[in-house]
């Protein structure tokens, strides 16, 4: 199974910015994901909000882009969405990345509590689709770390993930040209091409020429010659059973043919 290590990129303000990202990176911990994250000494809490912080971001991803498999980034309030931009574009990298936002609580509604994280969800897909960069969504818009369903929603996440990234420079071999009244499994190469998987093609007929010409292994084996018996009603061939072959697998000897008694073979 492919190594899964989440790149938590962490955009917030305010007062529940150290809560914000205890609680995620606690999340992601107990689901066994490594995250590679800019720490509280490198940005205030560990967050991104100016361009420099991108840069900080852009710079850690980079560093570590072979180990990544996928970004999430997690809104525990309404963020930088230039910011988020900024470090996946930056960064360069080509995985797949979550957008998460953390949910309002009904009982702390005030300018003190707030986190409106729900229209920072929407401005900062806004600025990923303009940017050009692919993301996925939570099954819910706002969605507590620690539910069940966002646990869901990282499974299923760390299997794209593992998938882009299996995928990712393989070869696939076709064999054979595919039958005429089958339009249905019909792709193209090129498309498969532009996302780093190449197709190496090999016609059938060339599979059988090269079986065809394997020599087969010649048995040396005393108890698998052919030994003709003759009996009153028939000639028959027949080849002493033991286990197969040593070409094949070990033998085991078996007792010889015994002559049933009151009759001898046929001269």
């Amino acid at each position: 199974m492919v190594r899964q290590y989440i790149d938590t990129a962490m955009h917030h303000m305010g007062h529940a910015s150290p809560h914000g990202s205890a609680d995620i990176l606690k999340v992601l911990e107990e689901e066994g994901y490594r995250t590679i994250a800019l720490s509280p000494q490198e940005t205030e809490y560990g967050a991104i909000e100016s361009l420099k912080d991108a840069r900080k971001c852009a710079d850690l991803f980079k560093k570590h882009r072979d180990e990544i498999d996928g970004v999430l980034v997690t809104l525990p309030n309404f963020g930088d969405e230039r910011a988020i931009a900024n470090a996946l574009r930056w960064s360069g990298l080509d995985v797949p990345v979550l957008i998460q936002a953390f949910p309002d609580d009904v009982q702390q509604m005030t300018i003190a509590d707030r986190r409106d994280s729900f229209c920072g969800k929407m401005s900062a897909c806004n600025n990923l689709s303009q940017y050009g960069i692919k993301f996925s969504l939570t099954s819910l818009h706002t969605v507590d770390p620690e539910s069940e369903s966002f646990r869901s929603d990282l499974s299923r996440f760390a299997s794209t993930c593992r998938v882009v990234r299996g995928l990712k420079s393989a070869r696939v071999g076709a064999i054979g040209a595919r039958p005429a009244a089958f339009n249905t499994v019909r792709y193209s190469e090129k498309l498969l091409e532009r996302s780093g998987i190449t197709v190496e093609t090999l016609d059938l007929s060339e599979v059988f020429g090269r079986a065809a010409r394997l020599k087969r292994p010649v048995c040396r084996c005393r108890l698998f010659r052919p030994r003709v018996l003759r009996c009153p009603s028939q000639r028959v061939r027949r080849e002493r059973r033991g286990s197969l072959c040593p070409v094949r697998r070990p033998c085991a000897k078996r007792g010889r043919l015994r002559r049933s008694a009151g009759r001898s073979p046929a001269r």
